[in-house]
This record gives C-alpha cells, sequence and structure tokens, in this order.
C-alpha cells in the first residue's frame, strides 16, 4: 500500500529476496498505510548473541537481517500513518508483530523486544494447540507505556476469535 519510489528505496539494500505483493482495501484513500514483510520465524526468535551453537554464518546472516530492519524502521518515519506487520508462521499458526506510527525509538524498541515476543508467541501457539484449540492467526501488538508486546488477538482454526488479551496473557 505505498508507493513503488518507496519500496525501491527500502528494499534496494536488502539481505534477502523480496517478493511484492499488492494489496488493495479498495479505499480511495487510506487512513494507513499498511507494510507487511515476511519473515522464517528463526530470524524473528533467534538471537545469535546467547546462542552458544550459533554458527559464524547463522550469526553473520542474522545480524544482516537484523540492520536492514532496523533501517526500515527508521525510513517508517517517511510514511504518512505506517503500521509494519512482521509476520511469520510458527507450528501451523502465522503470527504477526504490528508496529504502528511514526516514533522511530519506540519501534526500535519493539524490535529489540521482538525475539522475546516470538518466542511467547511459540508458546502460546503450543498451548492452545495443546488445549485443542489451534490456532490459525495471533496477532502481537507493542504497547508504547510498557514497551512490550501484547498478543491482541486470535483466530483459531474452528473460526472462533479470541479477543481478550487478558485471556491470552493467562494461556501464555
Amino acid at each position: 500500500e505505498v508507493d513503488a519510489a518507496w519500496m525501491d528505496q527500502v528494499t534496494s539494500d536488502s539481505p534477502l529476496r523480496i517478493e511484492r505483493t499488492e494489496l488493495s482495501h479498495n479505499a480511495a484513500d487510506s487512513s494507513q498505510e499498511l507494510i507487511r514483510i515476511g519473515l522464517v520465524y528463526l530470524a524473528v526468535v533467534w538471537n545469535p548473541f546467547i546462542t552458544s551453537i550459533a554458527s559464524e554464518a547463522g550469526k553473520g546472516t542474522y545480524a544482516l537481517i537484523h540492520g536492514w530492519v532496523r533501517r526500515l524502521l527508521a525510513r517508517l518515519a517517511d510514511r504518512r500513518n505506517p503500521v509494519l506487520d512482521i509476520h511469520t508462521h510458527q507450528d501451523g499458526c502465522q503470527v504477526s508483530f504490528l508496529i504502528r506510527g511514526k516514533d522511530v525509538g519506540q519501534h526500535y524498541a519493539a524490535h529489540d523486544a521482538l525475539p522475546n515476543a516470538a518466542a511467547q508467541a511459540a508458546q502460546l501457539v503450543g498451548k492452545l494447540k495443546a488445549r485443542g484449540m489451534p490456532g490459525r492467526q495471533l496477532i502481537y501488538e507493542f504497547d508504547k507505556e510498557a514497551l512490550m508486546w501484547f498478543p491482541s488477538y486470535a483466530v483459531l482454526d474452528d473460526n472462533r476469535i479470541i479477543t481478550d488479551n487478558g485471556e491470552l496473557i493467562a494461556i501464555e
């Protein structure tokens, strides 16, 4: 939902292959600009600085991805009203981490907390599955006051939706 020139600038230094998908919400003028990036789960949760068995190549790849995402976060300040959706898949469930707004400092805090949030999300996906309620989609949002990620809602395989984030936190 953003212009091609900005996308070209943002993706020119990406360490990963970029596949663009046009999104449309059938609105003449959207109040928000959605930017969605998909990463493999290990790129979101893995922190090679605390993983003693990490290979040097793996550390290098992670550092490149980490640096590119941080540069992307800084470039969000150029957008009108951005929403960044970093999504990944864990055990059959799409997990999205939403970062809203133009505050680069807040974005960096969200990014720094992302590995722990991804680990929490994996636990929640597992616990929902163990309860016989496997998830299809799980949404996390960054709370700018608490500087923490919280589960916002979950869509289960049977189309039920859990919107009580207190319940999701308790299950987590």
